[in-house]
């Protein structure tokens, strides 16, 4: 890390990660470090942990954990993630960081089945009042049916998060209350990583990301400065327009009508401003 030449913001940010792990992560269970992509968020917390001297936990292909009591990074989605991975923090999702996934069992199913038999083989007899009520009960279980076979997402009491020091999570602007709720029930101190200019989840609001942030940092350095998808983002976080053309080898703003089969098929993303819009869209192919 000594060829990276840190800033007196950056520097002054380590500083209160360090101060709040050390001495008032019981009182604050949530640290929040803000800034728009390039500030250098990631970097500051890679200097924090080295000179916190916490190891990262490496899960293993058997479930068991290298460096339990340590440093375990997560992002919500796996693109996230990978990117957290090849910054040199490996990285996992949220999801399969703290929940782990329940089918329902062959007499689950059954009984469902068989509760809705009885239910319907009892209905002509009823009078109306009860009727009414085991209708409603007959709707439900069969609501219930429909989904039975989709998997659903538990709670993981025995996920590494129980033995971990700390918890680093990025982009958590699209973390929700519920997940940001199991997340807090492990008790474990959890460093957040928010950018303000990215979207919300698709429900609601950012569960982290509605609080004053603990450190802000707003200064685009000069190596971020040079992407042009940094560079395109500030363009777009300050309202400026963001002229056509191709901006390096692999981001390009081009008319909807100049964007051509080959183009889509070729991988990357595609960025427009919504489905519906007739005339032009921004690519990144």
């Amino acid at each position: 890390m000594s060829e990276i030449t840190l800033s007196p913001a950056q520097v002054a940010a380590i500083s209160e990660i360090k101060e709040w792990f050390t001495h008032r992560p019981q009182e604050q269970q949530v640290f929040r470090v803000f800034g728009y992509a390039g500030s250098g968020k990631t970097t500051i917390v890679r200097h924090a942990i080295a000179e916190l001297g916490l190891e990262t936990t490496i899960r293993n292909p058997d479930g068991t954990a290298s460096g339990a009591d340590g440093v375990l990074y997560a992002a919500f989605t796996g693109k996230a993630a990978l990117v957290m991975t090849r910054k040199g923090t490996p990285a996992s999702t949220i999801h399969s960081l703290i929940y782990r996934v329940s089918e329902a069992t062959e007499a689950e199913i059954e009984r469902v089945k068989q509760d809705i038999a009885d239910i319907r083989a009892k209905l002509p007899g009823l009078p109306p009042a009860e009727r009414l009520l085991e209708q409603s009960r007959l709707g439900s279980l069969e609501l219930r049916l429909q989904d039975i076979h989709k998997p659903r997402f538990v709670l993981n009491d025995q996920s590494l998060v129980r033995d971990a020091a700390l918890i680093v999570l990025d982009e958590v602007s699209m973390v929700g209350d519920n997940m940001a709720r199991d997340l807090l029930a492990f008790g474990k101190p959890i460093l957040v990583l928010g950018d303000p200019g990215q979207l919300p989840p698709i429900k609601g609001e950012g569960a982290f990301t509605q609080a004053t942030p603990d450190v802000m940092l707003t200064e685009i350095h000069r190596q971020a400065g040079e992407s042009a998808i940094i560079r395109l983002a500030t363009l777009a976080r300050t309202s400026r327009p963001i002229p056509y053309g191709e901006h390096d080898t692999f981001v390009w703003k081009m008319p909807r009508h100049a964007v051509t089969p080959r183009q889509m098929l070729k991988g990357g993303q595609v960025i427009c401003g919504r489905n519906a819009t007739p005339a032009s869209s921004s690519t990144s192919p």
